[in-house]
């Protein structure tokens, strides 16, 4: 058994992925509460899950800076598309208002617009000035990014596009 760092719940498929420390992504029917599979390929604890039903892409992030995206392929399995390596540690990924954008938050006191299809950095805005920080918000409307720090300073970033 291990700890739970995160989770995503794929409607459309009426599954869970559950993130934990071992590195792994397990895939429960959350229906039945049934085991299905287990996902691997990163080297530390799952930080965070993000499903884009609309692509049918779930991305899942690791503390030691990896990203794996992860396609629901015609044998309704989960399959590893691209491995990213080489980023900062990871607390957070968030979707936007674009299926090819995640917004990646870590503990360098910035936050990252990454483009996944060509696999760098889109934008890069530095937010805070003490020890990381402890909450992210985008409001889809207005693309805004408002971010909460450590030291209980409120960071409205501006527009994410």
């Amino acid at each position: 058994r291990s700890n739970v760092w995160s989770i995503a719940i794929i409607e459309e498929h009426k599954l869970m992925a559950v993130g934990a420390d071992q590195g792994n992504l397990s895939i429960f029917s959350y229906e039945t509460k049934k085991h299905i599979t287990d996902l691997y390929g990163h080297v530390s604890y799952v930080n965070d899950i993000i499903y884009f039903p609309e692509t049918k892409r779930m991305i899942s992030a690791c503390a030691e800076g990896n990203i794996i995206i992860w396609e629901y392929g015609a044998k309704e399995e989960f399959v590893q598309k691209n491995l990213i390596t080489g980023l900062p540690y990871i607390y957070r990924i968030i979707p936007l208002s674009s299926q090819n954008f995640v917004l990646i938050y870590n503990k360098k006191q910035y936050v990252e617009i990454y483009d996944i299809e060509e696999r760098r950095s889109k934008k890069r805005i530095d937010a805070f000035s003490s020890e990381g920080g402890l909450s992210l918000y985008v409001d889809l409307k207005s693309n805004n990014i408002i971010a909460g720090g450590r030291d209980r300073s409120l960071c409205v970033i501006g527009n994410s596009n």
